[in-house]
């Protein structure tokens, strides 16, 4: 009798521990959606949220913190260092949101991402949750991302083919006013406004000189059918664009500058070569973030009918990066590109300067930051209109945010955002373990 109790209570024990470990099991499963049981119990590793990876030893950007000695936190005007950012900072302002901004500033080795059979570095999160990525070449044989130089880029491109006009610094541009240069005219009139009747333009206020007050010409008369307005003096030359059917200077702005009608030759190229061709299989893990083409005005400069010929057209971005005033808000709803809006046909931009700001870039150079690689290339924000040429920002071999002219070639770098909830299952963050995700 005690052989048969005893033989019974083994049985149960190990019905119990059997039970214990098949529900130990199955929750483990569910939390995880990693676990397979085929016989034996096989635990795969986790899938973990890459957003809470991000945020886990973010600080305030605002504040006093390891690597930033002021007690008033970043200064925006000063590239990113040892005390004056590296690391992962919640942007001041976003701290309350359902989502925080997290962003990556300084020298890190940690934001490497493994997506798409593509090395990634992440550059911040959005306000939902998403985590937006910078492209940063293809993976080693080991799937190691420590790419630099030109190994970071797709290839390189010119922003736009064509110049000589203020449109061409959109990534999707409007009406083209070409930009004409010459000698000033002997004997020229010109006016500090003009009137349009009947299909001919009069000089308001005229002089015999060309200054900062008299912008408009006809010439030699005082009437035409389509009138001058000259925008800066060249040395020698002053740079004009022509305006006709009643158009005035400002109507010229809005035409060029207010519209989206064209693709970018760059654009065309992330979208119809790179992406189509290689991400649209991927598209599903993307959210459809906002990327902004920031075209407002800091200062009008000659564009503005009293303004100074020796002084040029620079754009919003301009003075933030300037006065160290980095937004991720996009001034004006005629600039933000999304598939939603019609202005993208896949999910991809380009950074912003703002972004860049963010990130440890200004004017200096600066080779201790992530988005340096030695290499120029491009980023989605306008830079002025200098003289005759339309001009971008881009990081430079430098590593400072500063101009390019439209028309050169420099390196191409796409950005993609990550949705939110999206999981890594494997990785560190490092170039020699990046963030996989599958």
């Amino acid at each position: 009798m005690k052989k048969e109790k005893k033989s019974h209570f083994n049985v149960w024990i190990y019905v119990i521990i059997t039970v214990c470990i098949l529900s130990s099991s199955i929750a483990y499963s569910a939390l995880n959606a990693s676990v397979k049981i085929t016989g034996d119990v096989v635990i795969e590793k986790p899938k973990l949220p890459l957003y809470d990876a991000i945020k886990k030893s973010a600080v305030m950007d605002n504040v006093k913190s390891t690597f930033v000695s002021s007690n008033t936190g970043i200064n925006f005007k000063e590239n990113s260092s040892d005390t004056n950012g590296k690391g992962v900072y919640i942007r001041a302002g976003t701290e309350n949101n359902s989502y925080p901004i997290y962003y990556y500033r300084g020298e890190v080795d940690n934001n490497n991402v493994l997506f798409a059979k593509y090395c990634w570095k992440i550059v911040r999160t959005t306000e939902t949750g998403g985590v937006k990525l910078i492209f940063n070449g293809t993976p080693s044989s080991s799937n190691t991302c420590n790419n630099t130089g030109s190994a970071s880029q797709l290839t390189t491109k010119a922003f736009n083919l064509s110049f000589n006009s203020p449109a061409y610094v959109g990534y999707k541009y409007g009406a083209i006013y070409p930009i004409t240069d010459e000698k000033p005219l002997s004997g020229g009139v010109y006016g500090s406004n003009v009137s349009y009747s009947g299909g001919k333009y009069t000089l308001q206020t005229t002089s015999s000189t060309l200054d900062n007050t008299h912008h408009y010409s006809c010439g030699g008369t005082t009437s035409c059918s389509s009138v001058r307005f000259y925008t800066y003096k060249a040395s020698l030359y002053y740079d004009y664009i022509t305006l006709s059917g009643g158009e005035k200077i400002e109507d010229a702005l809005v035409n060029m500058l207010d519209k989206s009608e064209t693709n970018s030759t760059i654009k065309d190229y992330i979208e119809n070569t790179w992406y189509k061709a290689h991400m649209t299989s991927y598209s599903d893990r993307l959210e459809d973030t906002e990327w902004c083409n920031d075209r407002s005005i800091y200062s009008k400069g000659g564009y503005d009918p009293a303004g100074s010929l020796e002084s040029i057209l620079y754009f919003g971005v301009y003075g933030r990066r300037t006065n160290g005033t980095p937004s991720l808000e996009c001034p004006r709803e005629v600039d933000k590109f999304t598939v939603g809006n019609g202005r993208l046909q896949y999910k991809t931009g380009l950074l912003t300067v703002d972004e860049g700001i963010l990130a440890g870039g200004t004017k200096s150079s600066n080779n201790g930051y992530y988005l340096y690689t030695g290499e120029y290339y491009w980023l989605g924000s306008p830079y002025d209109v200098g003289s005759n040429v339309a001009i971008e920002f881009s990081v430079t071999s430098a590593g400072d945010l500063y101009l390019q002219h439209v028309d050169n070639s420099s390196g191409v770098r796409p950005s993609v955002s990550l949705k939110t909830g999206v999981y890594y299952t494997g990785g560190d963050g490092t170039t020699n373990s990046p963030y996989i995700i599958d």
